[in-house]
Order: C-alpha cells, then sequence, then structure tokens
C-alpha cells in the first residue's frame, strides 16, 4: 500500500492519498475525482513537495 500524502496548491487545490486511495479536491473541498491510487500518483505528488 502506498504511503498517505497530500499536496495543497496555491489556488486551493489538493490531492491526496489516503488508504490506497486518490483523491483530487476543489478549492470548496468538494470531491472532483476519487480512485484507487496508483505509485504514478504518489511519485508524481512526491516530486511537487
Amino acid at each position: 500500500m502506498l504511503q498517505d500524502i497530500t499536496v495543497i496548491y496555491p489556488d486551493g487545490w489538493t490531492e491526496r492519498i489516503a488508504d490506497g486511495s486518490y483523491e483530487l479536491l476543489d478549492p470548496l473541498s468538494r470531491s472532483v475525482v476519487r480512485r484507487s491510487a496508483t505509485s504514478e500518483d504518489f511519485n508524481r505528488m512526491m516530486s511537487l513537495r
């Protein structure tokens, strides 16, 4: 299972991986995308930190 990670962008969007799920949230915290996380998601988010 992938490690939990959260990336918050200056414009208010949030990407996170938690419990093996990937979620993209808009600036009002509404879920836009929710699916199983991939290693590509994790590696991309780690490169942004």
